[in-house]
């Protein structure tokens, strides 16, 4: 896992729980995030009640929650998208890239991949 790379955010030892929190949610949930994830409109509502009132949230709203809360509070945008992710890795398994990966994996050799290498393969 040494590979892996840290989030900036989550790994930034300066700043508070609560700071990360409403990063988080400006990267990731935030309508126009830079990086916005795929979720209900419902829910993104109910994360923008929350944040988009920084002072609010940092002096008012979070501070009212328990660590317990907190660490839980993108717990329904994680599940969302680990589903959408099985969909999309189920799909994947029917394809040629994934026989190759099987094949490499079953004749204990290290896998070097390359997506150009399967163009062939695309339709």
């Amino acid at each position: 896992f040494d590979k892996i790379p840290k989030s900036s955010i989550v790994y930034d030892e300066e700043k508070s729980n609560l700071q990360k929190a409403y990063l988080l949610y400006k990267k990731y949930i935030q309508t126009g995030a830079e990086w916005e994830i795929n979720i209900a409109g419902g829910l993104r509502s109910t994360y923008r009640q929350r944040f988009d009132n920084k002072e609010k949230w940092l002096s008012t709203i979070g501070r009212q929650m328990d660590i317990g809360d907190l660490a839980e509070i993108f717990d329904k945008c994680n599940d969302i998208n680990l589903g959408l992710m099985s969909h999309s890795f189920i799909r994947f398994k029917r394809t040629q890239e994934w026989k190759h990966v099987v094949l490499q994996i079953t004749s204990k050799q290290s896998i070097d991949f390359n997506p150009e290498e399967f163009d062939e393969f695309r339709e």
